[in-house]
Parts: structure tokens; C-alpha cells; sequence
């Protein structure tokens, strides 16, 4: 009978241990799907802030609003990684 009782007890603490580690995988693939679907986001938004900033766009945008390019006032900005 105490061998039926620990036998039971033990099919019981596996299946309760089994749907945690299901969990805890079902959340996990959740963080990998949104930190993959992030990384995603944000290259495309820094391809937007490439495109938005580029020498090309500046100069049309300011051209069509009526600036004047003063060749006193431009200088060379180095581009650093943050």
C-alpha cells in the first residue's frame, strides 16, 4: 500500500513539474518571439532615420522650404557609434 501512495504521489509531482516546465518554455518562446520581432522594429527604424537624415533629403526639404545655403556656415561632423 505505501508503494501505491509513493507511486502516486511521485506521478502527481511529475505531471505538476512537467505543465511548470511547459510554462516556463511556452514563456520563453514568447521572449524570443518578441525580442526577435523588436530587433526587427529597430532596424527598420534605423533605416528610416537613415533615409530621413540623409545629405539627399536634407537638402531637398531645405530647398523646397526656401533655405539658402551658406558654404561660411557647414563644417564636417564626425559620425560616432553610440
Amino acid at each position: 500500500m505505501a508503494a501505491l501512495a509513493v507511486t502516486v504521489v511521485s506521478i502527481v509531482w511529475l505531471t505538476a513539474t512537467r505543465a511548470q516546465v511547459t510554462g516556463a518554455n511556452q514563456q520563453i518562446q514568447s521572449a524570443e518571439y518578441q525580442t526577435k520581432r523588436l530587433e526587427t522594429e529597430k532596424k527598420n527604424l534605423q533605416q528610416e532615420i537613415n533615409d530621413l537624415s540623409s545629405y539627399n533629403r536634407v537638402m531637398e526639404f531645405a530647398k523646397d522650404n526656401g533655405f539658402k545655403l551658406n558654404e561660411e556656415n557647414i563644417r564636417n561632423v564626425a559620425n560616432e557609434p553610440s
